[in-house]
């Protein structure tokens, strides 16, 4: 939760919250274009024009990236608006809820009334209302089960609104060090079995045009730690 008494995100200050408020501010396309129309009009000795060349960059730019940011929204959500969401009427799949991120975000959706479903290979580690969230112990680097598993989802739950792709694992082997199964598991759970699932309930929310679907992703996938030794299952005898 973020601090009542700091303007400032929990992480600290980065350029994300920057360029937040350069964009509100600044890059403000209102107040870009209020700035240079003012300057424009007022006729003064230097550095007059200097400032109104910096307040037409100001203009271009914020009205590129107000286009930008205004496509990008329309284009993320297929040029449609969908305002029939009602978080007790939804049902989310998390996959990898057992513990950690997925944990937190299934209970986060379960104290907003969200219908959650848990997939993932060891048991649930915390306490949670079972009317509001229902377990299956799925093992996603197995395309069979999971394609059994949603079959029972949709006959026992429903069809789905919400996809959490969160599961992933890591055997603490490099490639030449682990054998075929530890990187056949490790590439079907954290690759394959994201679009397993999307490929399972994504048919039903292009029906209704009714759905979302997210995939969580770690940082060591685009800065990896040199000798990451972690192994979130067991190997095999």
């Amino acid at each position: 939760m973020r601090s009542q008494n700091t303007v400032l995100p929990r992480e600290g200050l980065y350029i994300d919250p920057l360029a937040s408020v350069a964009k509100k501010t600044i890059l403000h396309p209102v107040i870009s274009l209020a700035t240079l129309s003012a300057l424009t009009f007022l006729d003064y000795d230097w550095p007059w024009p200097s400032l109104c060349k910096l307040a037409c960059y100001g203009s271009f730019f914020g009205l590129a990236i107000w286009l930008n940011d205004y496509l990008t929204k329309w284009s993320r959500n297929n040029w449609t608006v969908d305002t029939k969401y009602d978080w007790k009427c939804e049902i989310a799949v998390v996959s990898g809820g057992s513990g950690g991120i997925g944990a937190s975000v299934v209970q986060r959706l379960a104290a907003d009334g969200v219908r959650v479903v848990v997939l993932d290979v060891i048991p649930l580690t915390y306490n949670i209302d079972e009317e509001i969230v229902t377990y299956y112990r799925c093992d996603l680097s197995d395309e069979a089960e999971i394609r059994a598993i949603c079959a029972r989802i949709q006959e026992e739950v429903g069809h789905p609104t919400i996809l959490v792709n969160n599961a992933g694992l890591v055997r603490g082997q490099t490639i030449a060090e682990g054998s075929y199964h530890d990187n056949a598991l490790t590439l079907k759970t954290n690759l394959l079995a994201p679009f397993f699932l999307t490929k399972e309930f994504l048919p039903n929310m292009i029906k209704h045009n009714h759905g979302h679907i997210f995939s969580v992703a770690s940082m060591s996938a685009f800065v990896p730690l040199r000798g990451l030794q972690t192994t979130l299952l067991p190997k095999p005898d």
